[in-house]
């Protein structure tokens, strides 16, 4: 008898699979008790890793999304989208560093920690935007961000400066509601009177168009490498990050 990931197994007669079904493929009940607890031990050892990275005493700088109009810590409601937006300039290193977001269960709800920036090289995390950020996706060349306020999305630079705003019609309930495309255009979920569809921005803000997702009205869309097509999901949210999907879409096809 052993212990493996918090329940007692029993080496001598169980090797994962399920017995009824005796195919070698299936694993049964326990299994998945095992391979639940240690996948969730296995996260929770990444996060405190991270937490960990930053030498001890080293404060991390925190991006108020409502701070006063100043250099890194400008509001982001005074950046709207002009017709020659210029972009700050981009950290050297973007290459060298991960951006990632964090949400927190509460009941059936969700909640967002903030968005944080590890540097592999220095081996330091630091918060770039505070609570109620979500980051929703980087692109392609690693220098810019999508990040998130409720309905209100945002550009900005990979350390979390010099943003602006790209459209405050953002769905903002699925888990991922705004891409970065390989060709540099952006495809977010945007709804308007109860109703969503996927539009497709340029990097400052201004509408390309938009795509047919025939009567299902997508809810999430998904990162791709595909130049021609969009992956989304169709369903139903509750709150942010509660919903109940209703099965993936028809690829929406570019240009269409």
């Amino acid at each position: 008898m052993e212990f493996l990931g918090g329940c007692a197994i029993d080496a001598s007669s169980w090797d994962g699979t399920n017995p009824p079904n005796n195919d070698g493929f299936h694993i049964s009940h326990d299994a998945w008790t095992v391979r639940s607890r240690t996948g969730l031990e296995a996260l929770d050892s990444v996060w405190r890793g991270l937490l960990n990275s930053a030498p001890a005493g080293v404060a991390t700088r925190v991006m108020n999304m409502t701070a006063t109009p100043g250099a890194i810590s400008t509001s982001v409601q005074d950046l709207a989208p002009t017709e020659t937006p210029t972009a700050g300039p981009t950290p050297a290193g973007s290459s060298n560093r991960i951006v990632f977001g964090l949400s927190e269960r509460q009941g059936e709800e969700y909640r967002f920690p903030g968005v944080y920036l590890l540097d592999l090289v220095s081996g330091q995390t630091k918060q770039i935007f505070g609570a109620g950020v979500r980051f929703q996706s980087a692109s392609p060349d690693g220098k810019y961000l999508l990040v998130s306020e409720g309905s209100t999305l945002y550009r900005t630079n990979v350390d979390g400066a010099y943003p602006l705003q790209l459209t405050n019609s953002l769905y903002a309930l699925g888990n991922l509601d705004a891409v970065w495309l390989p060709n540099g255009q952006i495809a977010v979920v945007l709804t308007e009177s109860g109703k969503t569809e996927i539009s497709i921005l340029s990097a400052d803000g201004t509408v390309a168009g938009t795509l047919p997702t025939a009567t299902a009205g997508p809810v999430e869309i998904y990162p791709t490498s595909d130049s021609s097509h969009i992956y989304w999901e169709s369903g139903s949210c509750s709150s942010p990050g509660v919903c109940q999907l209703g099965g993936r879409g028809s690829p929406a096809r570019m240009g269409a």
